[in-house]
């Protein structure tokens, strides 16, 4: 995993690789990618629910998505536990 993990480092940038947890997300995996240090990203509660009961850090998560307003409270009262 380092080759490809250093393949995407540069000079000019900061660069992260993030696992698309919409691919599969189980608590497995995402102790699998906290264990090979690279971030993940969260569309919605659920998502963050079980990458949080994982070893994953949440400052390893990136939120994205749309419609996300009226559920923002909720989502970052749980990535502040």
């Amino acid at each position: 995993m380092e080759p490809f993990k250093n393949s995407f480092k540069s000079k000019k940038f900061n660069t992260n690789i993030l696992y698309a947890s919409k691919a599969l997300l189980n608590k497995y995996i995402a102790n699998v990618v906290c264990e090979e240090d690279i971030s993940i990203d969260a569309v919605s509660g659920g998502e963050i629910y079980t990458i949080l009961n994982s070893r994953m850090s949440a400052d390893k998560i990136y939120f994205h998505g749309n419609n996300k307003l009226k559920k923002c409270n909720v989502i970052m009262h749980m990535l502040q536990k």
